[in-house]
């Protein structure tokens, strides 16, 4: 199963990633070591925190259940068009397990 998330806006800036990842002593040399960096804990693109954003936990934490769920994350991102995420996850893994005596659906 694949689930896409897309957005227009300015894509990933590929440069902030690998300064960052960078700062925090993690491998930055190649897109596969970029793409790995946007989802460690503390990477993040934004100068200042907000509310909602900007402090390094959300991908990280979107990458943890879809690694536990058995998935994986493609991204496909340009600067000035857009990013879109794709999560793909083998459907034997999704689907919820009968117990019986069990009251799940």
């Amino acid at each position: 199963m694949v689930i896409e998330i897309a957005d227009d806006g300015r894509g990933i800036d590929w440069n902030r990633v690998a300064t960052r990842a960078k700062s925090l002593g993690l491998p930055a040399n190649t897109a596969e070591d970029l793409e790995t960096a946007l989802f460690a804990d503390g990477v993040t693109t934004k100068d200042e925190p907000t509310e909602t954003s900007g402090r390094g936990v959300g991908l990280s934490a979107v990458s943890g259940v879809v690694v536990s769920l058995g998935g994986r994350i493609r991204i496909h991102s340009a600067v000035g068009q857009g990013t879109q995420f794709q999560f793909v996850f083998p459907f034997s893994r999704l689907r919820p397990s009968y117990h019986p005596g069990s009251h799940a659906v």
